[in-house]
């Protein structure tokens, strides 16, 4: 496909150029230049610019949020005993991942075409999200963390990690 007399914001630096030929090859901009031959498409008045990154999202929560509307902040998102963590967990991996899909949907329909996600669920959750996206053009970069938390007490005696943990961080970061 081949899109001509179109505005384009290109390369690093953005650079408006006016009236430009954007070719297209496999649902990707292949090039930018001047005018070509062949079937195109007019799209004068339109303006073209790459692909955003949303890069802090919690696509997950997509499930629940709303989830404890009207609490404070820790009621609601605390990793422990916040509602959003309840109502997660109580929510079955299968929804969770059509949501997951949806929000993914959504954010491709708006320009967004990579995102990063802070992950709950830890290493199940980071896997959750490469499911949920299998069929996805859309790019996710996942930052996943243990579902492990020490007592203040505990972190403030300097004690060492517990037995494990260091393993189980690796584990996640490869997944």
């Amino acid at each position: 496909m081949i899109l001509r007399n179109v505005d384009a914001l290109v390369g690093p630096s953005l650079a408006h150029r006016r009236g430009v030929t954007i070719r297209m090859a496999g649902g990707v901009f292949a090039s930018v230049g001047p005018a070509a031959r062949g079937a195109s498409l007019d799209c004068g008045g339109l303006l073209a610019v790459p692909g955003l990154v949303n890069s802090h999202t919690h696509i997950g929560d997509s499930a629940a949020k709303d989830a404890g509307a009207g609490l404070p902040a820790a009621d609601r998102i605390h990793p422990v005993r916040g509602a959003k963590r309840r109502i997660l967990g109580s929510t079955p991996r299968a929804r969770l991942a059509r949501y997951m899909a949806r929000s993914a949907a959504s954010m491709l329909r708006g320009g967004t075409t990579t995102f990063v996600d802070f992950r709950e669920g830890g290493e199940a959750g980071v896997r959750l999200l490469r499911e949920a996206l299998a069929r996805s053009p859309v790019r996710a970069l996942a930052l996943g963390r243990l579902e492990e938390y020490d007592s203040p007490e505990r972190v403030r005696s300097g004690a060492p990690p517990p037995p494990g943990r260091a393993a189980r961080l690796a584990r996640l970061a490869s997944s």
